[in-house]
């Protein structure tokens, strides 16, 4: 076995643990840490695939659940950029909420401002991928990893940010 497919099934092992979770643990500390394994495999994946010819690797794909989610190459990076941007925005949301129910004092003010400007950007980031990559492939990749929340969602995300 290659090791392209190594993590070919690797990734789908972690996908399928996603899928298991029920609807109350979604985006809690069990979900992002299956994201952050599933994004460190997609960059694996993605250093290995960089050697093969694009159709090598869509012959490869074609034998995987991944195939009707990634196609191309170049679509690992933006599945890997949107991971990144939703890690960056939930990561940040959370220590906004930390600052607001716990800890609030003098110096949290500029603390809360920036961690408020780099959510943003992420959501923002994330809304311009998404953009670029279509409805169709972008609910595709919310499905597939379980990010059902109403921060997801297609028209929610076209419609705020």
């Amino acid at each position: 076995m290659s090791p392209l497919q190594r993590h070919l099934i690797n990734l789908e092992m972690i996908a399928d643990d996603i899928s298991m979770l029920d609807e109350s643990e979604l985006m809690s500390d069990e979900h992002l840490q299956l994201l952050k394994r599933y994004k460190s495999e997609l960059a694996t994946l993605n250093e290995l695939a960089s050697s093969e010819t694009e159709s090598a690797f869509k012959s490869l794909i074609q034998k995987s659940v991944l195939s009707t989610l990634v196609d191309s190459r170049q679509m690992l990076l933006i599945h890997l950029k949107l991971i990144e941007y939703i890690q960056t925005f939930t990561t940040a949301d959370a220590k906004i909420q930390s600052i607001l129910t716990t800890r609030f004092d003098s110096n949290s003010d500029k603390y809360l401002e920036l961690l408020q400007t780099k959510a943003i950007r992420a959501k923002s980031q994330l809304k311009t991928v998404a953009m670029a990559m279509g409805k169709v492939d972008y609910e595709k990749f919310t499905q597939f990893l379980s990010l059902n929340q109403d921060e997801w969602l297609w028209d929610v995300l076209k419609a705020r940010y």
